[in-house]
């Protein structure tokens, strides 16, 4: 009679399939880590050029209000009364808007290729001690109009499906 013998539970073909899996699995791990971490380091970048464009626009303003402080000071000190104080304004700042009924200036500095940032001034009479104009507005604003990619068509009816309905 022939006996019966067991055998392994694990051959050598067995741990060599498991080692190959868990190789994969490894490889698989890296290649996703790898894409994250390049990922990640394009989003910093890109937010790093944003900051940066953004603080860069801000000194610019920040330059302008300087310059219009100056010329409001020199305007007012030349100027008798509000009428003619605001009337010179008008005149003296043509390149940036200036609404008479409101009392608003305003204007823009280049942020990036779709934006801007805008800087709104209310102007007033200085009283002692107070300031020619208060900052009213200091946002950025989008240039390039929106448009909706509607190229990918997400449900599409086929004439089959039509006439199996029917």
């Amino acid at each position: 009679m022939k006996k019966k013998t067991s055998r392994p539970l694990l051959t050598t073909g067995t741990s060599t399939l498991l080692l190959i899996f868990v190789s994969l699995c490894l490889l698989t791990f890296a290649v996703l880590s790898f894409l994250s971490a390049r990922a990640d380091q394009n989003l910093s970048r890109k937010t790093a050029e944003r900051t940066s464009a953004y603080y860069e626009a801000c000194n610019q303003a920040e330059d302008r209000l300087g310059e219009a402080d100056q010329m409001l000071e020199k305007i007012w000190q030349e100027t008798a009364n509000e009428k003619a104080y605001f009337q010179a304004v008008r005149e003296t700042f043509e390149d940036m808007d200036f609404d008479e009924e409101s009392r608003m200036l305003s204007f823009s500095v280049p942020l990036t290729d779709t934006q801007v940032l805008t800087v709104t001034l209310k102007l007033r009479t200085p009283e002692s001690g107070s300031t020619f104009y208060t900052i009213s507005g200091w946002k950025t604003v989008n240039t390039a109009e929106w448009t909706a990619d509607t190229r990918q068509n997400v449900y599409v009816q086929t004439e089959s499906a039509d006439a199996e309905g029917e």
